[in-house]
Formats: C-alpha cells, structure tokens, sequence
C-alpha cells in the first residue's frame, strides 16, 4: 500500500482524513451521492468518490451501513467478476476500517459529559414557556369537552376525539422543545455528533434529557384510571384528566423524574419490554413459515421461477429479471441537462481533453 503525498508539507507534514480513507479503497470505485455533513465542515454535504479517492463527503452511516448501495454493496460489487473476490474486498475493507477509526480514537478520544447535556438559560426559560402553554391548552381541551362542544371526526367518539386532541397538543410541545434545544446547541457536540453520523441516538432522545421526556403510553393510549376511585395513582384527585395525571412526564433526564412522573415512565418502559419479547416470537415464526414455504423456488436458466416439481411460479423473476444483489442506483447527467448544458459537457474540439464537472452548471 503505497503512502500519497501529505496534504500539508509545511509547518510539518499532515495528511487529510480523506487521504487516510482513500488508501482503504481499490481503484474501481466510483460514488457520487447525498450525504451528511460534519461538524467541522457543514458545507460538505455530499459525498464523491473517484478511482478510489475520497473528493468530498462525510462517510456516516449511510455510507457505510448495510444499507443497499453503500460502499460496502459497491466493493462487493466490484469483485463479484472473479471468484471470491468481492468477499475479499470487503473483507480488507472493514478490517481496515476499523483500525483506522481505533488508532484515531486512541489519538483523540470521544466520550459525552454534562457539558453536552446543558441548555443555555434563554432555551431554558423558553422550554419552561412551551411546555406551561401546552398544559394551558390541555386544560382548555379538557374544559371544551365537558361542555360537549369539541369536533368530532366523521366515526369518532366523544372520548376518542379529547384524547386525540390532547395527546396532539402535548406532542407539538415536545417537537417545539426539540427543535428548539437542536438548533442550539454546538455542532461539536458529542450527542449531536453521534446523530448525525447515525451511529446512535436520535433528536427525540436529546430532546428527553434536556426538556422534557413526553407522553407515557400503555396500549397506545395516554395511562387510563385503574382505581376503582377514577385515580391513575392516589397522588392525584378523582375523575382528573390533566396531562400530569395521565401519564405527562414535564421533567428531563438530566432534571429528573418526579415520583408519579417516574411509575408512569416504568409503566410506559414494561409496555415496551413486554412487546420486545413478544414480536420477537411472532416475526421469528412467520419468518420461518414463509422461509418453508419458499425454499424449493429457484430461478432456472430460461429465467422462470419455478418450484421443485418444475411447476411455473412466475415467467420472470421479480418481474423485470434483475438480480437485486447486483443493483445500484446511477446518474444519468445527460438526462436531466438541457442542451447548453449538454454541450458544455461533452461537446470538445479535437485534441482537448473532455471533463466532465461534479455537477451540471
């Protein structure tokens, strides 16, 4: 593996993550995509790969998840025309990659403290703002339906209308304090940073530790009264349809859950255990049904689909005989280009060397 030539030669020689990257890539690849930008380069926001040599973009999780062409379906592509060769590809690849990302991680260093949690003290007060007009508007909902003149939805009950209504308002909330909380903080910030690149968390979760966690569902519905009393819990009056007595949790992570707060949380966690456990079985048994009843299908070599008894399935595989495993999305310039632009691109005297822009003009 050959070392190019730093991108910087004086104070002292550095060379550029994309340099790094580049050298884990062979010369058949070509990208040229969307993709996200980075903190430190918020204008990068696509990514082109040329011979095997990164030009632009952030390679996140998008590029180099198992998502259908990404760079790792590209590699393999690459080497499916000779045996084994495409598993190989990846193979270096990934191993390559990881050891880039270590010996970098071991130089610099990632970790997420408090710092990266805090809100500046206008965001805060404005998120306290939010979330008490939120509460002001449930009472007002509250207050239409015991007057019994809230609009109901051709189908719709009177119950199914109020809490529909309060359940949309509380949610607005909650997206209002996200956005909020979003487009303030830094863009080096260690949870912002793992967003973006996809490897973990996501804006609601940075939205429950730092504003507040939302509305706790059990069965898809805000937390119903299970007293006899008309009570979600002794801590509150009888008959109260507040969003604190059903199951609003106006505290953060970082804050804290209050008491009632903190059992109607546990109530909306056990919900989501219980159903982890149980769609794990049910999809792993329909998988495994399907899975039987497909296994004798094979395409043969005048392209139909047919069974182990030789029985036609189906004249063309997926309808148009592509093998999925070997698609990928393309551009097509000349397509879209008007005849200026087309001229500009391919048009050329004899002897000028014809180049083809990133971009059309």
């Amino acid at each position: 593996m050959e070392i190019p030539a730093p991108a910087v030669l004086f104070p002292e020689r550095m060379w550029s993550g994309k340099q790094l990257f580049s050298m884990l890539l062979i010369n058949e690849v070509n990208i040229y995509r969307g993709g996200k930008s980075g903190p430190s380069s918020p204008d990068d926001t696509r990514v082109v790969i040329r011979q095997g040599h990164v030009h632009q973009g952030v390679m996140s999780k998008a590029m180099l998840g198992s998502k259908a062409g990404g760079l790792v379906h590209v590699l393999y592509n690459k080497g499916l025309s000779k045996m084994d060769e495409g598993r190989k590809q990846c193979r270096r690849f990934l191993n390559g990659c990881q050891r880039l990302v270590n010996a970098w991680l071991m130089m610099r260093g990632f970790s997420i403290g408090i710092q990266d949690t805090l809100a500046t003290r206008t965001i805060n007060d404005r998120i306290i703002e939010v979330i008490d007009d939120a509460k002001t508007a449930a009472d007002a909902i509250i207050d239409t339906a015991r007057q019994g003149s809230i609009t109901l939805s051709p189908g719709e009950t009177m119950q199914d209308a109020f809490e529909s209504s309060i359940n949309q308002r509380l949610n607005k909330a909650i997206d209002e304090c996200g956005t909020m909380v979003m487009s303030s903080i830094r863009r080096d910030n260690a949870i912002y940073t793992m967003i973006e690149a996809g490897s973990k968390g996501s804006k609601l979760n940075m939205s429950q530790i730092v504003t507040c966690v939302g509305q706790q569902n059990v069965n898809g519905k805000r937390i119903p009264d299970r007293f006899w009393s008309g009570r979600t819990l002794p801590h509150f009056a009888a008959f109260d349809y507040g969003p604190l007595s059903r199951g609003f949790v106006a505290n953060g992570y970082l804050k804290g859950l209050s008491p009632a707060e903190f059992f109607f949380h546990a109530m909306g966690g056990r919900e989501g255990l219980v159903d982890t456990a149980v769609k794990t079985a049910q999809t792993g048994y329909i998988y495994r049904r399907l899975v039987k009843a497909l296994e004798d299908l094979c395409v043969r070599y005048d392209g139909t689909v047919r069974n182990a008894q030789g029985h036609l399935v189906s004249g063309l595989y997926g309808e148009d005989g592509l093998n999925a495993q070997r698609m990928e999305s393309q551009r097509f310039i000349s397509l879209k280009a008007s005849n200026q632009q087309f001229r500009s691109m391919f048009l050329h005297s004899e002897g000028q060397q014809s180049t083809l822009p990133l971009s059309p003009q």
